[in-house]
């Protein structure tokens, strides 16, 4: 069906009538089996076209319907390049042909199938790590905190030239980093981060390095206390080591998020703390936020616009232009205070948006209304405003933080007052598939002790896809019914069996299973993988709750069930009966 390619086993060539049913099963059948790129080729091994995993993904929902075949969904006028070129000829012609496709807005394809004179594939180049190797930019630059926003920026800024240096305290995440092994889910940052290591221009350790270097990034984390008050903690810890390192004309720049003055009032004292050197005068001092969105980061990094803040215009043009090697664009502010509140503003109102959808979803509840279907009639041609749909709860790091910190700067103001309700909203809607459930038991007449419950998602987010599990509602449904219930069971698509196993969660494999046997279900996240095709009618006959927080089933269809007691955000088919 499929044969790997001789020169990478990530790379595979396909048959242009595969279907993509096949390829989905034989994907499936092995993780070993995940390639990065799929070469269609005919029977001369001429190429006809391109496929990724992401094209495979969106194909998806279609083969539901009908057969759908490789060539389908093939990139057919795919980048291809004459083997016989230069690094430097092949960076040259990529980058022509992507500016000449999309007029400058995408980034560059990562793999490029290299051809001969006859179109037949002889190799694929890793853009990145051919663009590393060839670049003349070497920085010297030290991270401080490997999470999700220091280690997708220290591959980032490898892959453009730079030599990075990622430190955190965490030994092991050190020790697995050094490996090329990832902790957060990100679509190639494992490949990128090896490609990195590989060449030399990226490391990681768990202590800052005996040499000297002239740019450090501050991405440490700043959490939240129960008063909605960030934890700086480590943040100045960080700042004490920098100040001691420090010559002049080093550049420091702060990506963690804070409350608004944080560099100026904070972070500017301590820098100047353990040395002789003056903010402004003898080293340089910005505030340059991150707003990557996880499981799109990598690409995100080179494509937003970076704000940049600085203490000076000195400190602002020093920072702008270390950010423009990685980033197309490049927006100074007017200060410090202007960043810190770009990223906090970003958060509060994509909050706020999440708080109105969710809070229409408990209005919808009160007249037994489809709340999606709603927030649909309402967008449906009208052109002023596009109302987001609602969720089962708003969850990650930084939208259940960053309102909070939007708020300290000014606790009585009423924008602080918004923002919080904002949250508190977000925060509510997190017990609706808890409180729809006990409805649906006392209607029943069933004991929540003698059930068997399976919660599908147990990230906080589906789509892009991350293993991310920090804020997630579903979590904290599982921990809301763990001691409640005869068994529960988790199972997501990208969450390890490991990471489920060390929250004091039980694994379950259901794909693995002839019939998903449960009492109750809760899909809570929209990962396209969750729900595959034979869900439905793997379940058992039995009677079962189902609720479906992203409306990835096909309603119509399930509530036809006899045995099935189907519901959503604001709809419940237990209502009507």
């Amino acid at each position: 069906m499929t044969k790997r390619a001789s020169f990478n086993k990530k790379f595979v060539f396909l048959k242009p009538s595969l279907s993509l049913t096949e390829l989905i099963t034989y994907i499936n059948a092995d993780k070993n089996n995940w390639f990065e790129l799929g070469l269609v080729v005919d029977e001369k091994e001429v190429l006809l076209g391109v496929l990724d995993n992401l094209d495979i993904i969106k194909a998806m929902p279609k083969s539901i319907h009908k057969e759908i075949i490789v060539k389908d969904v093939m990139n057919s006028t795919p980048i291809k390049i004459n083997h016989n070129l230069s690094p430097k000829e092949i960076i040259k012609k990529v980058k022509k042909q992507v500016n000449l496709r999309t007029n400058g807005i995408k980034d560059l394809t990562r793999f490029i199938p290299l051809v001969n004179e006859f179109s037949k594939v002889v190799d694929v180049v890793d853009i990145y790590e051919l663009i590393a190797e060839e670049s003349i930019k070497n920085e010297n630059i030290e991270i401080y905190g490997l999470g999700f926003v220091g280690i997708t920026l220290a591959a980032s800024l490898a892959s453009v030239g730079h030599k990075v240096i990622g430190i955190d305290i965490n030994k092991d995440l050190i020790e697995n980093l050094n490996k090329g092994e990832m902790h957060v889910l990100e679509p190639g940052l494992s490949d990128l981060t090896k490609a990195m290591i590989r060449i030399n221009r990226l490391s990681f350790s768990i202590n800052p390095p005996s040499k000297h270097n002239s740019f450090y990034i501050v991405c440490v984390g700043t959490p939240v206390n129960n008063k909605g008050e960030a934890d700086l903690k480590d943040l100045i810890k960080v700042l004490k080591i920098i100040s001691a390192r420090m010559k002049k004309g080093d550049t420091v720049m702060l990506r963690s998020t804070v409350p608004v003055g944080t560099t100026r009032e904070i972070a500017k004292n301590i820098l100047e703390s353990k040395n002789d050197l003056l903010a402004g005068k003898d080293f340089h001092l910005a505030f340059t936020p991150e707003r990557t969105v996880e499981g799109n980061a990598v690409e995100e990094l080179r494509k937003l616009p970076q704000i940049v803040g600085g203490l000076t215009p000195n400190c602002q043009k020093i920072a702008t232009s270390f950010w423009q090697t990685l980033a197309k664009v490049v927006i100074p502010t007017n200060n410090l205070e202007a960043a810190e509140l770009v990223k906090l503003i970003n958060n509060s109102f994509r909050d706020l948006t999440f708080a109105f959808s969710n809070a229409l979803a408990l209005t919808a509840r009160n007249y037994n209304i489809d709340a999606n279907e709603l927030v649909y009639y309402a967008n449906e041609g009208y052109p002023r405003n596009h109302i987001a749909r609602p969720s089962p709860g708003v969850g990650g790091y930084c939208l259940t933080k960053d309102p909070l910190l939007y708020a300290s700067t000014d606790k009585n103001s009423l924008h602080a007052k918004l923002s919080i309700l904002g949250r508190k909203i977000n925060e509510n809607i997190a017990n609706y598939p808890y409180s729809v459930f006990v409805e649906y038991l006392e209607k029943e007449g069933l004991k929540l002790y003698r059930l068997r419950i399976l919660i599908i998602g147990i990230a906080f987010k589906g789509w892009p896809e991350t293993n991310d599990i920090r804020g997630s509602t579903s979590l904290y449904l599982a921990q809301n019914l763990k001691n409640k219930c005869a068994q529960l069971k988790i199972y997501d698509a990208v969450v390890s069996e490991k990471q489920i196993i060390s929250l004091g969660l039980d694994y379950e494999d259901i794909y693995s299973l002839k019939t998903i046997n449960f009492d109750a279900i809760f899909i809570m996240n929209n990962h396209p993988q969750n729900i595959k095709n034979n869900f439905i009618n793997s379940l058992s006959k039995n009677r079962i709750f189902i609720f479906d927080g992203w409306n990835i089933l096909e309603k119509s269809a399930v509530i036809g069930f006899e045995n099935i007691r189907y519901c959503n955000l604001g709809f419940s088919s237990f209502k009507n009966q």
